[in-house]
């Protein structure tokens, strides 16, 4: 009986020792514990990447267990973002088709065009009252990819998402690494 209570003991000590992603308490020691968005300017010609973005950011910053999304009047951080510039660049992709009957080289291969949606947004973080400064500032990029399809307005939308995904990730990234 005392045997299987020092097995029992042992696993039990290792599960919970055990790192599966879960925690007790705040991962780091900060100074901040709300955060707020002020404000996007879209320096781009897509109108409505600036909600897409909005989106996109508030959606993240409410993921985060350990700071909370208040106003700008009342949160310890406040994010400003600027939607820079956006481009498309193409690239294709060669892959051999496997067909007994084709013996010409040429009929066996093909061609997969894929073009992928870069998105630039710079943000700064400012401390409360001190809007002058920020506190720290970069500049990320956020992708999407869009299908070769007949109509490029079908798969332009999720792209776009896509990018501001991608970026409000890589942001709320550098949010979550920064330390003072």
């Amino acid at each position: 009986m005392k045997k299987y209570f020092h097995v029992c003991f042992v696993l039990l000590a290792s599960v919970l020792l055990s790192s599966c992603a879960y925690h007790i308490g705040a991962p780091l020691n900060r100074s901040y514990s709300s955060i707020a968005l002020a404000d996007i300017s879209n320096l781009t010609r897509e109108a409505n990447l600036t909600q897409l973005m909005k989106d996109a950011i508030l959606n993240k910053m409410a993921q985060e267990p350990y700071l909370n999304l208040k106003n700008q009047n009342e949160a310890d951080l406040i994010v400003t973002l600027k939607l820079s510039t956006y481009g498309t660049s193409s690239y294709t992709s060669s892959q051999k088709r496997h067909h007994r009957e084709l013996d010409n080289e040429e009929q066996n291969s093909y061609a997969t065009t894929v073009r992928r949606l870069e998105l630039w947004v710079e943000y700064k973080v400012y401390k409360q009252g001190c809007n002058d400064k920020p506190l720290f500032e970069g500049k990320v990029s956020g992708e999407g990819f869009i299908p070769t399809i007949h109509d490029n307005e079908i798969a332009w939308g999720p792209a776009l998402r896509a990018a501001t995904d991608n970026a409000a990730e890589k942001i709320m990234t550098a949010i979550l690494c920064f330390e003072e």
